[in-house]
């Protein structure tokens, strides 16, 4: 390939166009179109690589891509109905374009429909930037309590925090959550609730107020079984758990 003749702009049109075409339906010819184009990037990348050039061909790719796939915004948890369900279409975009923006990850990790290859290579990434990454995204938006599990066992305190929040999270990792005792990034929780507070960072605040906790972690919770927060971070989450078992 000659990278002189290969324009950029042109190519990343091109790519977005095929993407959306690809996304129309299941047609061989389209997802041959698909890969073809991201092979080409690919090559031209590499070639740009081995040469010592720079290039932003991919640049807030993650703001083109997230509508297509997943029917919203970047950084939306809430995807359309119309979300991509795709393995081959998610799978060439994790292969060729999350490998070389990471912001890719975590719009593929919000997509509620990944092969089960996928939602595991995913999770197996460390990629984070200031309030959100790859497995605080998964955290939040699967439902595979082994996954779930997982990420609550490796992730670090905002990936908890995350697990914490979802509510097909199993009780009895809940439980395990509860005993937590950092609070997440305070970028985090403020672009999740819309402020700082002195309890909502703590998972033991997500446990309190999930719908999944079991009666026995909720009763740890106001019986000051666990290791303390600080009284006032304590005494809010003691009325939500205790909201919870109706004694309030």
């Amino acid at each position: 390939m000659n990278i002189e003749e290969f324009e950029e702009e042109v190519e990343r049109e091109r790519l977005i166009e095929l993407l959306e075409l690809a996304t129309l339906g299941s047609e061989n010819l389209n997802l041959k179109k698909l890969e073809k184009q991201l092979k080409r990037i690919d090559s031209y990348l590499q070639q740009m690589e081995d040469e010592g050039e720079d290039s932003e061909f991919y640049v807030d790719i993650a703001f083109d891509i997230s509508p297509i796939l997943n029917g919203v915004e970047f950084r939306t948890d809430e995807v359309s109905e119309d979300a991509i369900k795709s393995p081959e279409i998610l799978s060439m975009v994790e292969k060729y374009v999350a490998s070389r923006d990471e912001n890719v990850e975590v719009v593929l990790a919000t997509n509620p429909h990944l092969s089960e290859e996928l939602k595991w290579s995913l999770a197996a990434s460390e990629y984070e930037w200031e309030e959100d990454g790859t497995r605080e995204a998964l955290a939040r938006n699967q439902d595979d309590p082994k996954l779930l599990e997982y990420l609550a066992d490796v992730g670090n305190v905002n990936v908890k925090h995350q697990v914490a929040l979802n509510t097909l999270t199993p009780a009895s990792v809940l439980d395990r959550l509860a005993e937590e005792t950092e609070q997440c990034n305070f970028q985090m929780e403020e672009c999740l609730f819309g402020e700082l507070s002195t309890f909502r960072g703590y998972a033991r605040w997500c446990v309190a107020q999930n719908p999944n906790t079991d009666t026995a972690t909720l009763q740890r919770i106001i019986g000051n079984q666990l290791v303390s927060l600080g009284a006032e971070a304590d005494g809010v989450i003691a009325q939500v758990a205790k909201t919870r078992l109706g004694l309030i």
